[in-house]
């Protein structure tokens, strides 16, 4: 507040030389950057910035003062406003100004880095390298990752917010972290002993979501079944959610198992939302565990996600049952109609519609034999539309297992289909026909050249009639 009254009645040069002289004497890093950026403004002088409007190519020229000023000014605020700078190539800079964004990144990294370097302008670049985001690179990626798991006293990430910092980073970075940050993140996940830092890896972790690759998945499905911190678990719970399907079936089961048997309510609430996230891959076996959760879980918080997560897998597996067009793998859609199957207190019509339609019109045997399962495990909730497609197929599949489950279906649900479930079934078949795309019919077979063609059977070898013994 002095410093402030006197730039007010004073020339600018004594407010120049009276903080200047204050900034000796005092032992706050962050009073001497204040006094710092006051004098300069008191006196007129800036440090140097980028006006993405007026500067054009080539954009390397302008960016060169900015990295030097980042080593070398002897005033923190100027070192920070030139990294924040940097930072905002990011999102102002086009697509044409890789070169720049590469000078940057390098510029930042040597400052990380830095044996030299202030804490708070390690936290400061690496918040940079976060906006630059993956167009920062492999090196810088490497830098961060360095910086994370090098923790001892002396060491760049020696500070505990120099870390967080840095782990937030890496998860920005996308595909150039997927090597060095990743493994760097696995690391802090499993060795770092502040909470906080293991949070922010987790939480790191997911945002790269494909690119954590399986150590990043193992090192998540690790951490939920023994870190003690509950927010950690929160993280990874989530991280494993926003990876998605990525995660696999161990990522599933994991998930599952903390649905059941953690003790914290909201552990297993994010436990349930991310269940809900990953469509069919939980298969019956997450379907089941998220049943149990929504029938006994002792907090209703807990039950209504439960109840929401099994919404949203039924009307994923309905949309991926549905999808005629080849994109989706028949495992995946056998899988989806299996999946429909338990959720009977759920069902909706149109899933029993998608249902219906693709156990007579699929042409896939894997796909309608899974639909049969599911219709005779629904029993009575599959209503007259889906007795009506049992019934046709009991007699008319060409596949005998789909024949026989949708006998024991019919015989265990003991109706039998009603006229009017019947003449809708056909409506949607003609309707399910027209959006199909046309079988194609295989060319036939090219005989290579070179070899001789095949003899004929040998049926076609003997005469059409044999005459008496």
């Amino acid at each position: 507040q002095g410093l402030q009254q006197l730039r007010v009645l004073t020339s600018p040069p004594f407010v120049d030389i009276a903080a200047r002289c204050q900034l000796k004497h005092h032992a706050s890093a962050e009073m001497r950057w204040s006094g710092e950026a006051l004098a300069d403004q008191a006196c007129g002088t800036t440090p140097p910035t980028l006006n993405f409007d007026t500067i054009h190519d080539p954009f390397s020229t302008h960016i060169t003062p900015i990295a030097q000023d980042l080593h070398t000014s002897p005033y923190a605020h100027r070192r920070w406003n030139a990294s924040q700078t940097i930072g905002s190539l990011g999102s102002h800079a086009s697509d044409k100004h890789v070169d720049a964004r590469v000078e940057g990144a390098e510029a930042l990294s040597r400052t990380l880095l830095h044996k030299d370097a202030e804490n708070y302008m390690r936290w400061q670049t690496s918040q940079s390298l976060a906006q630059l985001g993956p167009s920062a690179g492999h090196k810088s990626a490497t830098s961060l990752a360095q910086c994370l798991l090098q923790r001892k006293p002396g060491q760049p990430g020696a500070e505990v917010y120099v870390r967080c910092g840095v782990a937030s980073s890496i998860g920005k970075l996308g595909e150039a972290a997927k090597d060095n940050g990743v493994f760097a993140l696995a690391k802090a996940l499993e060795t770092e002993r502040h909470a906080t830092v293991r949070q922010r890896a987790a939480a790191s972790l997911g945002e790269l979501g494909a690119h954590a690759g399986n150590l990043g998945i193992q090192a998540l499905v690790a951490a939920l079944r023994r870190d003690e911190d509950i927010i950690v678990r929160f993280r990874v719970c989530e991280a494993l959610g926003q990876i998605g399907s990525h995660i696999g079936d161990i990522g599933a089961a994991a998930l599952m198992l903390a649905l059941g048997r953690d003790k914290d309510a909201g552990v297993r609430l994010r436990a349930a939302t991310s269940l809900g996230l990953l469509a069919d891959l939980p298969g019956e076996a997450g379907v089941e565990a998220l049943l149990r959760a929504w029938h006994k879980d002792d907090r209703s918080h807990v039950r209504e996600q439960a109840s929401d997560s099994l919404d949203k897998i039924l009307t994923a597996c309905t949309e991926a049952l549905d999808e005629v067009s080849g994109n989706t793998h028949a495992f995946v859609r056998g899988r989806s109609a299996k999946i429909i199957g338990r959720l009977g207190a759920k069902l909706q019509d149109r899933s029993v519609e998608v249902l219906a339609v693709n156990l007579i019109n699929d042409c896939d045997v894997h796909v309608r034999r899974r639909i049969a399962e599911a219709f005779d495990a629904l029993g009575p909730a599959c209503s007259d539309l889906g007795i009506a497609a049992l019934a046709h197929c009991m007699s008319e599949d060409s596949d005998v297992y789909v024949q026989w489950i949708a006998t024991q279906a019919l015989g265990s649900i003991g109706l039998t289909a009603q006229a009017a479930a019947a003449q809708r079934l056909k409506l949607l078949l003609e309707e399910d026909a027209k959006r199909r795309p046309p079988p194609q019919e295989s060319p036939p077979p090219v005989q290579p050249q070179g070899l001789e063609p095949p003899e004929p059977p040998v049926e076609q070898l003997l005469p059409m009639e044999v005459p008496p013994v």
